[in-house]
């Protein structure tokens, strides 16, 4: 996986930077991500970032994924696992939950810039 800085643009707060992030199967995403606003070196921050900023374009693919996922090794086992949630859909007649699986499909990823 690769991730090159493309542009910043500062704010009150913090920077907002642009970069391509291409994953280990050659998908390049544009995308944006806010940063310290003292982050000199954007490409280096990024780099050092690389996993949460892959996380963000995970999430926006996979909208209703658990909030339970903070890091791409439990986003890896997640789509790995066949990206399933258990969803409670009613109770049954002793007044206990009935859950059953659910596949979580994927967007497309729409580049931001």
């Amino acid at each position: 996986m690769k991730i090159l800085f493309n542009n910043a643009r500062e704010n009150e707060n913090d920077q907002t930077v642009f970069f391509t992030l291409t994953d280990d199967e050659g998908n390049c995403y544009k995308w944006h991500g806010d940063i310290p606003k003292d982050a000199k070196d954007q490409q280096a921050y990024l780099e050092a970032h690389i996993d949460q900023m892959y996380c963000g374009i995970l999430r926006k693919m996979y909208r209703d994924a658990p909030n339970t996922l903070p890091n791409l090794e439990d986003w890896q086992e997640w789509i790995d696992g066949g990206c399933k949630l258990e969803v409670q859909v009613g109770v049954d007649d002793k007044g206990e939950p009935v859950i059953e699986e659910k596949v979580v499909g994927s967007s497309k990823f729409k580049d931001t810039w």
